[in-house]
């Protein structure tokens, strides 16, 4: 059963105004569903007998010509819909759990049961069968009450990527082999196990604590007989196509790739939302960029600078804010509706460099350009060129505070409000030992520390090493992790905001064998336009710029959907549907302290957005978006407070009965600027008011909530030294239920956003 997609649903702006008088993640789990005991056992143990007498058979056939067989055998255990498998005991009594998978509302598990084992489970069913715990219950109850049926399992059981990607057809492709690690003999089982199938194998290995990754090119049929012959593979997924094979394609095999991708492309309508691009320049004659750029929409702050891309990285940056990274783009048949057209304006000169203090002000002039240009058109303004230097540490700079002024239309008598998408820039360092530890100390560059703007960083999934130059090199970042050249805002201030909020992909380095060397190569990059087509189309980028372009992507292609939205509200969008990787999360669930865990929120931030996400509500995931006014100042004076009663299907929630949901808020709102001196010093000076969320606990009335807040309210402006904050703090934790979010109120409210998250409670 699919789970169903809907718009998002948007409240009125009606809230209570009233005055002031002073691991986390989304899991199902539900109790087993009730069973006819003796019916639902007998039915168990017909399916296991059957799945294992027929793997029995298609060893014997293996070995019968010429081949190995298993030393075990691989069932699929799948659920009923909305119910959760026993995991752990499926990895227990001998069994080794491979992978686990979502299809609609159903969960399977790949197990692989070694020949020795198979009388475990058998007991395991008979005393469901025919023995009881001491409360009377079946044994083993929950581990087989939760098991809707049992099967062999296929190639298509270890397939963990989308259902939909599955390959259909007996043609030979190249395919990520994941094999179990455990005595270290696995990969040269495989491998001889290839070379007597004929299976063509990459040079590139990826080798991970648990797991060793290898390239095959072979057909369903093989990967079959694989299944019969080896116990190591744990999962499959389709080698993906990497920025080398279309680097290594002559001209004319690239304008092949390039004149389809046309025929594919659909420009977006008049009247669509633009990506301005604030770079070298763009070159608009690009045959990928030309019909979603008009002349007129091409600027230069100095127009004897031309509007020309003189150096390439506009040109680069314009390719992945319409398209995304091409290397996806051309490996899908499917027809490209955009939904967004690029602006460009040169904020860089072609010879020499602009005087850093001036960079406020050209930006301003430039965001007027397009604006007189364009004025009824909604826009996200990209900005991946930032400062050399990161002196300032979280600091308003003129550029920064100039980008905070900008966004929140302080210098417009309507107020109209921007979107801006900043870079988090680039550390130097290729360091492969400790580049996470040299990250912390690596800080956003100006003007990344602006709290109106979306400050991006970069992640990385890339690991696949295709360069015969490069065999035996190595990556330097693990799938999932933090960017090498991406930078924190770990050294600042805790006062100042948290920073970037969200990481996209920017790539990897390859690094030698003795790890003396470490480079960027194109199969560890993004794909993109280059600059000058009549030499060469195509070209390879990465790091926070490439990761700044697909996050302006994404936020065009929100406003396209939603044009009502205000800029604060895309931008929280954005925000709210990011979640932290497996590797992030391990270290998150890890962290101890507070201090802990604002470090790693300053080096991931909200983790990785989900466009699908941010763009749409599903039957088991809703978002609620309100858009309001607060006036929370009256001179020096706490004005306002605004209480929002959620509108929640109480009916449908007690349906749940024990499953567990979680609840994540995002507050976005911009800020106005105070860039002086004491605004340095004192940030509610500088950010000129912080709003703060609380929920009210299961145990209040809305009349105590109501009383706890105008207690609380602001405590923290009484403290003259900034970085003194424990007192609010203490007064937060001991009167409220912050313990039950993720983070407490002392970290979630640093900076013009406001995220908690945790399990919702009855």
């Amino acid at each position: 059963m699919d789970i169903k997609e809907y718009r998002h649903i948007f409240l009125s702006p009606s809230s209570r105004t009233e005055p002031y008088k002073s691991k986390p993640r989304f899991v199902r789990t539900t109790a087993p569903p009730a069973r006819v005991r003796a019916e639902h056992g007998e039915k168990l143990k017909k399916q296991f007998d059957a799945a294992w007498s027929l793997a029995s058979k298609r060893k014997s056939n293996a070995v019968a010509v010429g081949r190995p067989a298993s030393n075990g055998s691989y069932i699929e255990f799948i659920s009923d819909d909305e119910t959760t498998l026993a995991l752990k005991s499926l990895d227990s009594s001998g069994m080794e759990l491979r992978n686990v998978r979502t299809r609609g509302q159903q969960q399977l598990a790949t197990v692989f049961i070694p020949d020795g084992k198979k009388a475990k489970f058998i007991k395991l069913l008979e005393q469901y069968l025919f023995k009881n715990t001491k409360n009377d219950k079946p044994k083993n109850e929950n581990l087989m009450n939760r098991i809707g049926s049992i099967k062999l399992a296929t190639v298509e059981s270890l397939w963990t990527e989308s259902p939909e990607l599955f390959p259909t057809d007996e043609k030979e492709i190249w395919w990520e082999v994941w094999l179990k690690l455990e005595s270290g003999l696995e990969e040269a089982r495989f491998r001889n196990f290839a070379t007597s199938m004929n299976i063509a194998l990459r040079t590139t290995v990826q080798r991970f604590p648990e797991r060793v990754v290898l390239l095959a090119k072979c057909s369903l049929v093989q990967l079959g007989f694989a299944l019969e012959s080896l116990d190591e593979i744990a999962e499959l997924r389709k080698a993906k196509d990497t920025p080398s094979f279309f680097m290594e394609l002559d001209y004319a095999e690239t304008n092949s790739w390039i004149a389809d991708l046309q025929i594919r492309s659909k420009p977006a309508p008049t009247g669509a939302p633009s990506i301005c691009i604030l770079d070298t320049g763009v070159n608009s004659g690009h045959p990928l960029l030309a019909h979603s750029i008009q002349q007129t929409d091409l600027h230069a702050y100095d127009p004897s600078w031309g509007t020309h891309d003189h150096r390439g990285h506009g040109t680069e940056m314009a390719g992945i804010a319409l398209y995304g990274d091409l290397t996806e783009v051309f490996a899908s048949r499917e027809e490209i509706e955009l939904s967004h057209c690029i602006e460009s304006v040169k904020i860089v000169p072609p010879t020499g460099q602009n005087d850093p203090d001036l960079y406020g002000a050209i930006t301003a002039e430039c965001a007027a350009r397009v604006e007189l240009n364009q004025p009824f058109r909604n826009r996200t303004f990209s900005l991946a060129t930032t400062a050399t230097d990161t002196r300032d540490r979280g600091k308003p700079s003129a550029w920064s505070a100039a980008i905070d002024a900008l966004a929140a239309g302080v210098d417009t008598s309507d107020g109209t409000k921007r979107l801006f998408v900043v870079s988090a820039g680039n550390s130097e360092s290729d360091n492969a030992q400790s580049y996470l530890d040299a990250a912390v100390l690596e800080s956003v560059h100006d003007p990344g520390q602006a709290w109106n703007s979306l400050t991006i960083g970069a992640y990385t999934d890339k690991s696949v090493i295709d360069e015969p130059q490069y065999a035996g090199w190595n990556v330097i970042a693990t799938p999932g992790e933090l960017g090498p050249r991406s930078t924190t805002s770990c050294i600042w201030n805790r006062t100042w905001p948290i920073k970037p909020e969200l990481v996209l992909e920017g790539g990897n380095v390859a690094v030698s064998p003795d790890e003396t060397l470490a480079d960027r190569i194109d199969s560890l990059s993004l794909l993109t336009t280059y600059y000058q087509p009549l030499t060469r189309m195509l070209e390879t980028t990465g790091d926070t710029s490439a990761a700044t372009s697909l996050a302006a992507r994404y936020a065009a292609i929100i406003q396209s959907e939603y044009p009502d939205y205000w800029p604060e509200t895309v931008r929280g969008l954005l925000v709210h549907s990011g979640r932290w990787t497996e590797p992030m999360s391990t270290r998150f669930n890890a962290a101890n302290t507070r201090t802990e865990k604002e470090s790693l929120l300053r080096t991931y931030g909200y983790g990785v957005p989900n466009l699908r996400r941010a763009l749409r509500s599903a039957s088991n995931h809703l978002t609620l978006v309100k858009q309001t006014h607060i006036f929370p100042y009256e001179g020096e004076k706490m004005r306002e407070m605004h209480l929002h009663e959620l509108p929640w299907p109480v009916k449908d929630l007690q349906k749940l009965g024990e499953i567990d949901v979680t609840m994540r808020v995002t507050l976005s709102y911009f800020i106005e600027p105070n860039p002086g001196e004491r605004g340095w010093k004192y940030r509610h000076r500088y950010a000129s008011h912080g709003l703060r969320f609380d929920v009210k606990t299961p145990e209040e009335t809305v009349e105590d909530f109501h009383r706890r807040l105008n207690q609380q309210a602001w405590q923290e402006e009484d403290d003259e030294d900034d970085d003194d904050t424990q007192g609010y703090a203490n007064v937060q934790a001991t009167q409220s239920d912050a313990k039950e979010w993720f983070f407490g109120p002392d970290i979630r409210s640093k900076g013009s956003y406001i995220q908690i998250f945790g399990k919702g409670r009855q």
